[in-house]
């Protein structure tokens, strides 16, 4: 794809939210940014465009993402998709072949194995079975979580009641403050991040440059997120928040979209989490939000569901996380 097409998958991605209800819909701007995440603007080997006369029918797209914490090789997310009314007849194969061709080809050139990774909604029974057939594998899952925002933050019952929850459970209370995000605290920032998500599959360590990128894109919002400090000033905690304008069109609702909530590991069980989640409702309120979600890992080991489902959170959707590893050989 070329940055030129972008018009064209932003429709193709719309009829495809039409029938799937993924939740997920993005605006020219977003999706400039994923196909820059390929490698560049014009990327000419990490995304793939299939079109039948004018009409764009397919996608692919391939995101390196180099080292994984704990596994070893390469590292790359890959995304794609088919327009409804030509689904069946072998684009869905032709787009895995392609994503096939590309790990094989970039293991034999950088001599070491390149493991793909994928999410895969519950929504679309058909997109897992020709995962699955091509050697793809379940390695986690994520589940979806959304909570309603009170437009009247003093009529909130999550917030008003943070404190009795905390109360129940002295050893988890966390006393230290909570601020903004800000640029000035972008490495420690990444350096909690890392500690708290790099272990996971599909979540490879971020470098200073891919946490810029991250903090930078046009759906990032500083004034969402937040960043827990200890009573030394050192922070132990980071909640990222990013807002798509797009998605707020056609759905009618404002969402703050929670990218990620986690806490340094000496930090766990201190209740870090549970306060920013606790902050972060109660200033997304205030900001005119009208819905706050996120996903979550939702198999073992993962954070437990009950502390998001305490601070307001239902569940709504169900992903499945899969992944096929290419050898150099």
């Amino acid at each position: 794809m070329r940055t030129s097409d972008l018009h064209s998958w932003s429709h193709l991605l719309e009829r495809i939210e039409e029938v799937d209800r993924r939740g997920e819909n993005f605006g020219l701007e977003d999706l400039a940014v994923q196909l820059a995440a390929c490698t560049g603007p014009d990327s000419n080997g990490d995304s793939l465009a299939a079109f039948h006369a004018d009409r764009l029918v397919a996608y692919g797209v391939v995101r390196p993402r180099g080292g994984h914490g704990g596994h070893g090789g390469e590292h790359a997310v890959v995304d794609g998709g088919v327009t409804p009314d030509l689904r069946r007849q072998g684009l869905g194969r032709a787009v895995v072949d392609w994503f096939e061709q590309w790990a094989g080809a970039r293991a034999a050139v950088a001599g070491h194995s390149v493991t793909l990774h994928c999410r895969v909604s519950d929504r679309n029974p058909a997109h897992a079975l020709t995962i699955l057939e091509r050697g793809f594998e379940p390695e986690c899952w994520f589940t979806d979580l959304e909570r309603d925002l009170p437009a009247d933050t003093s009529q909130d019952p999550i917030s008003g009641h943070a404190e009795s929850r905390h109360a129940e459970s002295q050893d988890s209370v966390w006393t230290g403050k909570i601020i903004p995000y800000s640029g000035a605290f972008a490495e420690p920032a990444r350096v909690v991040w890392n500690d708290a998500f790099s272990s996971s599959p599909g979540n490879p360590r971020h470098t200073a440059d891919s946490w810029h990128r991250a903090t930078s894109a046009p759906s990032f919002r500083p004034e969402s997120s937040f960043l827990a400090r200890d009573a030394s000033g050192v922070v132990v905690g980071v909640l990222l928040a990013d807002h798509f304008p797009t998605d707020t069109e056609r759905t009618g609702v404002r969402e703050a979209w929670i990218t990620g909530v986690g806490s340094r590991r000496s930090a766990r069980g201190t209740g870090v989490v549970d306060a920013l989640l606790t902050h972060a409702g109660r200033a997304h309120a205030e900001q005119g939000y009208q819905r706050a979600a996120l996903s979550v890992r939702s198999d073992e080991p993962a954070p437990q569901l009950d502390v998001y489902e305490q601070a307001g959170f239902r569940r709504a959707h169900v992903w499945a996380g899969y992944a096929r590893t290419f050898s150099a050989s």
